[in-house]
């Protein structure tokens, strides 16, 4: 009867053991994560550098759609409409495009919503002074 007590508590006492290991093991990558998060660089707008909004895959209008060349009005989907874009530069663009009246002017383009539900994202070339 001894050695049965014994034998229980013993089971029991490293099944503890184990999960105390595996909670742990989830507490130093929780940090690790944490650590990662409060240490990057924060986003603080639309453009990191001068390309970035460029590089995104707009397309032309009319019938023969191909990806715009720099300077080439085009449209691409809107991030706040869509799910399945995570882009958090084009989500970006969308806030700053819904929170204004008649779009948003930078690096040489007009970017407004176009779609009868604002599902795109548009953007037309604009002269200098009106940046």
């Amino acid at each position: 009867m001894e050695n049965e007590k014994f034998e229980i508590i013993r089971k029991d006492f490293f099944l503890l053991a184990d999960r105390l290991s595996r909670v742990t093991k989830s507490l130093e990558e929780a940090t690790k994560v944490l650590k990662e998060i409060t240490t990057s660089p924060p986003f603080t707008g639309l453009k990191t550098k001068s390309t970035d909004i460029e590089d995104r895959p707009w397309t032309t209008y009319g019938k023969e759609r191909r990806r715009a060349q720099k300077g080439e009005a085009g449209w691409l989907k809107n991030p706040l409409f869509f799910d399945d874009i995570d882009d958090p530069l084009l989500t970006k663009l969308a806030e700053r495009i819904k929170e204004s009246e008649d779009g948003v002017v930078e690096g040489g383009y007009r970017y407004t919503f176009s779609g009868k539900e604002e599902q795109f994202i548009a953007r037309k070339p604009v002269e200098k002074e009106e940046e």
